[in-house]
């Protein structure tokens, strides 16, 4: 599963995806996962 993260600033759309936060942060992608699902 891959989830597309979406966010504005300044009027401009900003577009991520978990895997890329998870790289990022060096975190495994099923943790990133597991913590936008208790956002929800």
């Amino acid at each position: 599963m891959l989830v597309e993260i979406r966010g504005k600033q300044n009027e401009e759309t900003l577009i991520t995806t978990s895997r890329k936060v998870a790289e990022v942060f060096e975190k495994e992608h099923y943790n990133v996962l597991r913590d936008i699902e208790t956002l929800s």
